[in-house]
């Protein structure tokens, strides 16, 4: 009987279509389990989105209730005995984990999960392992709304975001008190995020660190940590904290890669992180590494397509073999590193008709998810589409992709 790889949602960008299409190729049995297929299929214009149709079985189940989920899956067992559950999805990595534990499934456990989760909490575990993190205050919305403690707010810039469950969504960087309160005005009417999920209302407020910040793309098996590449980013401004541009991999923190994998290794055994991939942002201040945060997750967006185009390495896909094969898996040989890769998100406005126009060499493509909702911009989340493109390097690539963006906003021809 074929082996059923259960999957509690999906990643939306590139190879999170592809995963299905791939272990059924590799002769696998798959379950696709999702509150509401539509949540990938409407909002995309992707044909791409078509090879979610290729699972064996899709299942329609509130991924937000524990018992739900639970329950599903006894059922699938009986008829397709399940191998493995995985999700590629920030939020549900904790029901995922809490549904292996009780099937007695590979995972990271759910209380390292939650604690990763949880910035604050994350923040807290990996500063006794030694691991230098800004300085942080955790606060309650529902505490604040007479605004007192507006005045003892002595230093700004500083970040201000949700303490756990809203992905990169109401990140901001706030440079005075008249923007605070604005920013806890628009928050404090938030229960639940976009996938309907209760949210905490706790927030943080975070000394802002200056600077380039990177990301390392990690894989950890076996107690063995490979650091795949680490990702440089750009923000769309100073003033809005929405990551615009990424380039993989970055070589200029070649000098820091014992500094940072021995980092690296603090907050993996802080956490308790045992297995799957590991997305580290941090930033270099006067040769210090210091850890923005932790997603036990692979890189969202085009990273795991940087990764596979340059490395050859399937985030995804191997995710799920060392979840399958546990000791007996053996971490594949990289590739040598010969192109580098960028990605330029779009903000509105677009004119749709110039990007029609435009041509594009055989290795870059623009990828538009859906028309502009307004041309304002606050942070990741208002993204339109994305510019992205494989050169002979990753700077190449990041030179690439803004000249194609400036033809995007102002109109041009062969690029």
């Amino acid at each position: 009987m074929k082996k059923n790889i259960v999957l509690v949602e999906n990643q939306l960008f590139y190879y999170g279509y592809n995963i299905i299409k791939k272990l059924r190729e590799h002769g696998y049995f798959v379950t696709l389990v999702t509150r509401d297929l539509n949540l990938y299929v409407e909002p995309f214009r992707n044909n791409q989105v078509q090879n979610l149709f290729e699972a064996n079985i899709i299942i329609k189940v509130e991924t937000n209730s524990f018992d739900e989920l639970k329950e599903a899956l006894l059922k699938v067992n009986k008829e397709w005995p399940i191998e493995c559950v995985v999700t590629f999805s920030d939020y549900y990595l904790d029901i995922t984990s809490k549904v292996c534990e009780y099937l007695h499934l590979k995972t990271n456990s759910f209380s390292s999960i939650e604690n990763t989760k949880n910035k604050f909490k994350q923040f807290e575990l990996v500063k006794k392992s030694g691991v230098i993190v800004p300085e942080t205050h955790v606060f309650n919305i529902d505490n604040t709304l007479n605004y007192d403690f507006l005045d003892d707010v002595e230093n700004y810039p500083c970040i201000v975001k949700p303490e756990c469950d809203n992905g990169s969504h109401f990140v901001r960087k706030i440079n005075n008190k008249k923007e605070l309160k604005k920013y806890i005005e628009m928050v404090s009417n938030i229960y639940k995020n976009e996938r309907n999920q209760k949210v905490s209302r706790n927030y943080l407020m975070q000394e802002f660190i200056d600077g380039i910040e990177y990301s390392a793309e990690v894989f950890v098996e076996n107690g063995n940590i490979h650091i795949l590449g680490y990702t440089s980013k750009e923000l769309y401004s100073n003033s809005i904290f929405a990551e615009k541009v990424f380039s993989f991999p970055c070589e200029e923190l070649r000098d820091f890669s014992d500094y940072i994998l021995e980092n690296i290794d603090k907050i993996v055994q802080g956490l308790n992180l045992k297995y799957g991939c590991l997305h580290i942002e941090f930033k270099i201040r006067d040769n210090d590494f210091i850890l923005i945060e932790v997603n036990p997750r692979l890189g969202g967006r085009y990273i795991s397509r940087m990764i596979k185009e340059t490395l050859g390495f399937d985030c995804f896909f191997e995710t799920i073999l060392l979840v399958i094969k546990g000791k007996d898996y053996q971490f594949p040989k990289l590739k040598p590193c010969k192109e580098g890769a960028a990605y330029n998100a779009l903000f509105p406005p677009i004119d749709e008709k110039k990007v029609s126009e435009l041509k594009l060499d055989n290795k870059s493509e623009i990828f538009l998810m859906h028309s502009p909702k307004s041309n304002s911009i606050s942070d990741n989340s208002d993204a339109v589409g994305y510019i992205y493109s494989r050169q002979e390097s990753a700077k190449d690539a990041l030179i690439k992709v803004k000249k194609i963006e400036c033809a995007v906003k102002e109109g041009g021809g062969d690029l």
